[in-house]
């Protein structure tokens, strides 16, 4: 038994057809039967799931990216830094500093009244970026919007530093300029 479709035009708008499945004997198909159409799903092996996961998730584990920050002499900020970007890869905490790094947030004026001084949020100005006050960190993460794991490192290199800026051996985690300069000791006689 082979079931075949027939199209009916019923005087329906727009030309749409009416299907209507008709019911041949002893006729042989040239069709494959739909069932073999469908896409065949196969289940993994969960051993082989486990390590397709192991391994894209050890390939973002644990990459310390930018490579010159290796090259720096060791200090605890140096130290710091390394745990922080030896953390997994994820895509919110990516989003959210891109977010924090390029908002704009509107500039705070002052009013001098007499009964005192009034601060308000400008609604014609804003005030710079994060990566306004630093182009080459812009320029940076820019060049590196096809990597994301090497984006993200360099936004949390970049909060890392600016929140801990005071510590007497920090750097700029995104700069390899240390290597431009050679500190030697003079003895003054």
């Amino acid at each position: 038994m082979c079931k075949q479709v027939q199209k009916e035009k019923n005087g329906r708008k727009n030309g749409s057809k009416k299907m209507k499945l008709v019911e041949e004997e002893g006729k042989p198909s040239k069709e494959l039967p739909v069932e073999t159409l469908n896409i065949v799903k196969r289940k993994r092996k969960s051993s082989n799931v486990q390590n397709a996961e192991s391994r894209t998730a050890s390939e973002l584990h644990g990459v310390v990216w930018p490579t010159h920050i290796m090259e720096r002499p060791d200090s605890e900020f140096k130290e710091k830094l390394m745990r922080l970007l030896r953390k997994p890869f994820s895509q919110g905490e990516c989003d959210t500093l891109l977010d924090k790094a390029t908002t704009r947030p509107p500039a705070t004026m002052k009013r001098q009244t007499r009964g005192g001084v009034k601060y308000y949020n400008s609604e014609h100005e804003r005030q710079p970026s994060y990566f306004d006050g630093h182009p080459d960190l812009a320029k940076q993460v820019r060049v590196e919007s096809a990597s994301k794991p090497n984006q993200l490192a360099l936004l949390r290199g970049f909060f890392f530093w600016m929140e801990n800026i005071a510590h007497h051996d920090q750097f700029r985690p995104w700069r390899d300029d240390f290597k431009q300069y050679k500190v030697t000791m003079v003895e003054i006689e």
